[in-house]
């Protein structure tokens, strides 16, 4: 596509979000989704599922990464009320795309291929994914996609190495890239004090043990210790109460409003 020189805009955002949320498990992550308005609830693992009290309208477990965009296209050209798109999770997708990249490739396993072959297959189809998640942000729908955490060691620039929470993504550079894309990335996760006692005789023998009531925080800015990141000009960790999640984010974001069907206002007028 050209660039039309005659239109040049301020550079902005007028889009619902992308909201990756994080985290360990029973913390909260599928509730903090079932908050946003008119969720769609697309589910990639046989072991995901909502829990007791989280209502959220589905076409059932997706199997196929065909199933997956096909969802997606169906929020996108057909009739009907929801508003927010909801993946659970981006790690069960991860096994959806890996067995696509096989297809493609005629291998039997995603390690059959050679060298970066695996790499570069999965990136061209995640690829793919984001290209249909920013259509569904560009078309007035809200995005939010689920994922467990894992650990990787970081090597320190100025310190030694650390370890670090992000995305359970088996290839690491997927992961990123959909970090990179979306405009929210919250780690979700239970505020921690390190209580120390003593162990034995010396001095030097202290026992750690780590103690908490339970409250949870969403981090939205990236630390040493997770990735997290926003566009919204958020700062530090949000608090999460269940059921008023949705409700903390709200004033910082474009609210989705879906899209406007063809029809729909001669229809409401008629009526």
């Amino acid at each position: 596509m050209a660039i039309d020189f005659s239109q040049l805009r301020r550079a902005e955002d007028p889009y619902p979000p992308i909201f990756i949320i994080y985290g360990g498990e029973g913390l909260g992550k599928t509730s903090f989704a079932g908050e946003w308005p008119n969720p769609f609830y697309v589910r990639t693992g046989a072991n995901e599922r909502p829990p007791v009290g989280v209502d959220m309208m589905s076409f059932g477990l997706t199997e196929t990464y065909s199933e997956f965009l096909d969802q997606i296209d169906w929020m996108l050209e057909a009739d009907h009320d929801r508003l927010t798109f909801v993946l659970d999770t981006v790690d069960s997708l991860e096994a959806l795309v890996i067995d696509e990249a096989c297809a493609r490739h005629g291998w039997q396993t995603i390690s059959d291929g050679k060298f970066a072959e695996p790499k570069n297959a999965t990136a061209e189809i995640w690829r793919e994914v984001i290209k249909k998640l920013t259509e569904l942000k560009t078309a007035g729908y809200a995005v939010v996609l689920i994922a467990h955490v894992t650990t990787k060691t970081d090597p320190g620039v100025t310190t030694d190495s650390y370890p670090r929470y992000r995305l359970n993504l088996r290839m690491q550079d997927d992961a990123n890239s959909l970090a990179h894309a979306a405009d929210i990335v919250g780690f979700i996760h239970q505020r921690v004090s390190i209580q120390k006692e003593a162990g034995g005789f010396h001095k030097d023998n202290v026992k750690k043990r780590g103690e908490g009531s339970g409250e949870r925080l969403i981090g939205i800015e990236e630390r040493p210790g997770f990735i997290a990141k926003n566009r919204h000009k958020l700062t530090g960790a949000l608090p999460y109460k269940a059921g008023q999640g949705y409700a903390v984010f709200q004033p910082h974001i474009i609210e989705p409003y879906g899209r406007v069907v063809q029809g729909a206002d001669e229809e409401q007028e008629a009526a």
